[in-house]
Parts: structure tokens; sequence; C-alpha cells
């Protein structure tokens, strides 16, 4: 499915129990009923917004059984600006 995916309510309160990774965000591995383990999953506001940098999620939400906090920054994804800044002249060589 694709992100953003609600994360389930009976979760809520154990996702505000861990430490943010910034404000309203968490950066967590996930681990399933399964067994299975996803890392880099971004969940913003109480929703899955990406999971190793891919909007794609590969699990089912209510499969959830936890949250791991690694705080890894490399799952977010920056977008790099398309417009790039005029070229100037630096003030130095002005006369």
């Amino acid at each position: 499915m694709k992100a953003p995916v609600s994360v389930p309510a009976r979760l809520a309160p154990l996702l505000k129990s861990l430490p943010e990774s910034g404000m309203g965000y968490w950066i967590v591995d996930v681990h399933t009923k399964k067994k299975e383990v996803f890392r880099r999953v971004v969940i913003d506001s109480g929703f899955i917004v990406s999971v190793e940098c891919s909007v794609d999620v590969p699990f089912d939400p209510e499969e959830i059984a936890s949250f791991e906090v690694t705080h890894d920054k490399s799952a977010i994804v920056r977008r790099e600006a398309t417009i790039q800044p005029p070229q100037t002249t630096p003030l130095s060589r002005r006369v």
C-alpha cells in the first residue's frame, strides 16, 4: 500500500511514550507479529510516511507488534532544489 498509512489507534499510547526523532515524528524499526523487521520507517503525526525512503508500505499496520526508535536520519528523503540561485559577483570583486 502507498503512504501515508495511519498507525492503528491501539499503538498511539506506545508511540507517544517513545522519544521523538524530531518535532512530531519518529524514525523507527517496526517489528511485526510475524517476527518481521522493517527498518527506517518514518512516522509523522500518526501516519507512516515512508519505509526505507519509499512511499510503499510493505506490511499491514494492523500486524505491528512494536517499534524501536532509531533516530536514523538517513531515512528522511531530502529533495534537492530544482531552482538554482542566480550567479552573482562576489562583493570583493565589485567596484
